[in-house]
Parts: C-alpha cells; sequence; structure tokens
C-alpha cells in the first residue's frame, strides 16, 4: 500500500437514482446511480460521513464544523451552520420533530430545524479531557430519544424535543484513558448495544441504561444487527454475538489494517479495511466469500442498496460500483 495514500471515510448515498458521493478533497459530486454520469458537482470542504438525503434536500457535515442543506437536483445551498469541532458522523433526520441532529468531534449534540437551520437545542456532558481513540460516535434514533456515546465513557439518551437528558450509564469501568464510547450505537428490540474503546461491548436496556451484559473486545469500529445477531467490526478481528451477547463466530482480519463498520445485505456481511479492501462474508457463518483491494485499501463503510448495488469511495479517491449477486440463504 502507498504509506501517502490519505484515508477517504465518507460513504456514499443514494436517493432514489442519484448517487452522492463526497471525499477528503472537499467536493460532492451527484450522480445517476446507474451510469455514474454526472449531474452536478460542489466544493463543499473534506467530508468523512455520508450523506443524508430528505425530501427533496441533502444534508451533510464537514471537517471544519459546517452542517449544509443542498437541493438534491443542482447542489444549491438552502443553509449552512457553523459549529466547533468536526462534523464526522452522519446528519440524522428527526422527521417527528422537524429538526435534523448530528455529533461533533468535541463531545456535543446539535439539533437544527430542518427547513431553515436554525439551532434548537446543544447537548454536552460535564467539561472533561477529551480522550478519544477512534473519533466520536454517531446517532441512534428511536421513539423520541437519540442515543450516542462521549469520551467520558458514557452511553447517553437524549430527548430529541428538547435537548435534556432521559439516561447516562458509565462504560469506563474506572479506566481514564481511551474508554471513550466511539462506534455508533445500535438499537436491536429493547436494547442498545455500544461499545467501549478499552473496556468492551454492552447490551444496555432501551428504557433505563441498566447494563444486561458485556462482551470483552476491544477497539470497535462499528455495530450492525439483525433479528438473529450482532456484527462487530474491531482491529485485527471481526465477530458476532447472539442477542444475549454470547460469541457465535470470529473472524481475524489481523494484518490488514482498521476497520470500516460493517453493513448487512441479504445473508452477507460486508465491510471494508484500510490496507486490505472490501471484505465480503457469510453473515450466518463468517466465512470469507469475496475481497476486493483497489490498491490503496479502502476506509470508508459501502454502501448498499436494498437491490444489491454497491457503491465505495477507494483510499485513491476513487468511486467503485459493484453489484452483489444473490447468495443462499441458509
Amino acid at each position: 500500500m502507498n504509506a501517502q495514500a490519505p484515508q477517504e471515510f465518507s460513504q456514499p448515498g443514494v436517493d432514489s437514482q442519484t448517487l452522492y458521493a463526497s471525499s477528503s478533497a472537499g467536493e460532492m459530486w451527484a450522480m445517476d446511480k446507474q451510469s455514474g454520469e454526472l449531474i452536478w458537482r460542489k466544493p463543499i470542504g473534506s467530508v468523512a460521513a455520508a450523506p443524508t438525503p430528505y425530501l427533496g434536500r441533502v444534508y451533510v457535515g464537514t471537517r471544519d464544523g459546517r452542517v449544509k442543506a443542498l437541493e438534491r437536483h443542482d447542489g444549491k445551498e438552502y443553509w449552512a451552520h457553523q459549529v466547533k469541532g468536526a462534523v464526522d458522523n452522519r446528519v440524522r433526520v428527526a422527521a417527528a420533530s422537524d429538526m435534523v441532529l448530528f455529533t461533533t468531534a468535541n463531545d456535543k449534540v446539535v439539533a437544527l430545524d430542518y427547513q431553515s437551520g436554525k439551532p434548537k437545542w446543544e447537548y454536552a456532558p460535564e467539561p472533561g479531557p477529551i480522550n478519544q481513540l477512534r473519533g466520536s460516535a454517531g446517532l441512534a434514533i428511536a421513539s423520541g430519544v437519540a442515543f450516542t456515546g462521549f469520551s467520558d465513557g458514557s452511553l447517553r439518551a437524549i430527548r430529541i424535543s428538547n435537548g435534556s437528558l432521559v439516561w447516562s450509564s458509565s462504560l469506563s469501568e474506572g479506566g481514564d484513558e481511551y474508554t471513550d464510547v466511539d462506534a455508533t450505537p445500535k438499537l436491536v428490540g429493547d436494547l442498545v448495544v455500544a461499545a467501549n474503546a478499552g473496556t468492551g461491548v454492552y447490551g444496555l436496556e432501551r428504557e433505563s441504561g441498566g447494563v444486561r451484559w458485556k462482551f470483552p473486545l476491544s477497539n470497535v469500529a462499528g455495530i450492525a444487527a439483525d433479528r438473529n445477531l450482532i456484527y462487530l467490526t474491531a482491529v485485527d478481528k471481526t465477530v458476532a454475538l447472539d442477542h444475549k451477547g454470547i460469541l457465535r463466530w470470529s473472524h481475524s482480519t489481523e494484518g490488514y489494517g482498521d476497520p470500516s463498520p460493517p453493513v448487512i445485505h441479504a445473508n452477507y456481511l460486508i465491510y471494508s479495511l484500510r490496507d486490505g479492501g472490501v471484505v465480503v462474508v457469510d453473515k450466518t457463518t463468517g466465512t470469507p466469500l469475496q475481497r476486493f483491494d483497489p490498491g490503496d485499501g479502502v476506509s470508508t463503510t459501502p454502501w448498499v442498496h436494498p437491490d444489491g448495488d454497491m457503491f465505495f469511495v477507494s483510499n485513491r479517491g476513487i468511486l467503485y460500483a459493484f453489484h452483489l449477486r444473490k447468495y443462499p440463504t441458509q
């Protein structure tokens, strides 16, 4: 791998037949999903997360702390809002509250009016040192509550209506260095599954934040889940747990660099590796099925359409489109 190649973290996104892609170079492209034909391109700043298409607009955050609302057809800017700290996770829409919400690298959750971009509220934990190993966590949203992790090692539930705290649960277990909760939590039934960088993976009660189970796995990059299993990509391995936190399979990725969060499509589990490209495994057994390495590895999370079309940007800044063939389920 070329040691000078940058890492591209921005996941593509699709709205109907339009594909949106961004990069660290600072531009966003809108293209026809089927042909790749350019519709528009616009300088917006360095991006490290997927865009969010919603009701004719595309919402995106940048590493210099700007959140923008763009017109989906031509990229026209409706509004832009500046915050302190990079916006490295996807902007989420809370449709019932007419808001967009996002987290920042300096440990804040911010809510804006999705039409005007005007601030609605801002939540931040008590001031303290920010010790982040892998950046900041994004948001999981359900039933009027947003769940996210913080650099003090806590997972918190926040009311979307007004930004007030519902509950806070510490997952640091007394550690004082790199015990931040930096993977975006995942809602799994009545659980919130979260990962502390140093202490492990936890299944917590959605209503109270009480810990139901713990699995010892550090340096988790991302979490995905279906009705049977919870999937975790971590440095040097990918694992699957059942909903009670019991290990079902583990697959080594040692030597291939940091992973992306995983995505699920049909019977596939898909993720990327910084030095190893895009990996497809059988989600039931963990058996590797395919790996594609474009030469400089892949750091972004692949985006997979329900029809099986898959898109990702390599660390060389090249956008790839693949189609996933059907794989028999067991």
